[in-house]
């Protein structure tokens, strides 16, 4: 039986679920569309060889932290890296070569000099809610890619996990990025692959 409170409104259980939940599809439709747009503009820029801008972000394995290897190198090594992040990281080694470098190296053989610009947003220890506090304004950028959890394992379960990831792309997306998910790496912790099932799926 429908419940109808003062004000006319159905108030019914079942009402409110179902309505909850268009209004869940209906977000979930837009942002697929936003993020279809976004990801067709990155497409066009690099089809016309434009300049675009592609963000790495994430945590350690993002920026490159390496203590013990032997071709390690000096803190903020990596020129790709993103000048607001000095302060975090200004005495943590960096391997020989940061994803982010390679990825810039190989774009520049793709599309010539001067058409891609990689930014290395990667801070030793980020968790995802560290990243939605740090990285609060929208970076200008036409694709990110995103690489965080394995500093949430031992903190958030996988459903938490997964809701403050998507607060994290929503965001981007809403700043005309094209998102890409790279899964954490197998780091000491089995519930990881937890997070990584969880991301694929």
């Amino acid at each position: 039986i429908p419940i109808v409170d003062s004000s006319g409104v159905l108030t019914h259980p079942d009402f409110v679920s179902a309505k909850a939940d268009t209004t869940n599809l209906w977000l979930e439709i837009e942002y697929k569309k936003k993020h279809a747009d976004n990801t067709a503009k990155l497409l066009s820029k690099l089809s016309q060889r434009q300049a675009f801008k592609v963000i790495c972000r994430g945590d350690s394995f993002t920026y490159g932290q390496d203590l013990y290897s032997a071709d390690k190198r000096a803190a903020l090594s990596d020129l790709t890296l993103d000048p607001l992040i000095t302060a975090q990281v200004t005495n943590i080694t960096q391997a020989g070569k940061t994803y982010p470098e390679s990825l810039q190296e190989l774009l520049n053989i793709a599309y010539g000099a001067n058409i891609a610009t990689v930014v290395n947003q990667g801070i030793s220890g980020h968790t995802i809610a560290n990243s939605l506090t740090f990285w609060t304004n929208n970076s200008q950028a036409d694709g990110m890619f995103i690489m965080l959890g394995a500093n949430d394992v031992n903190t958030l379960e996988v459903d938490v996990y997964l809701q403050k990831l998507r607060t994290l792309i929503e965001q981007q997306i809403n700043f005309g990025c094209a998102i890409f998910i790279l899964t954490p790496p197998i780091a000491n912790s089995g519930k990881i692959e937890s997070f990584k099932r969880a991301l694929m799926n």
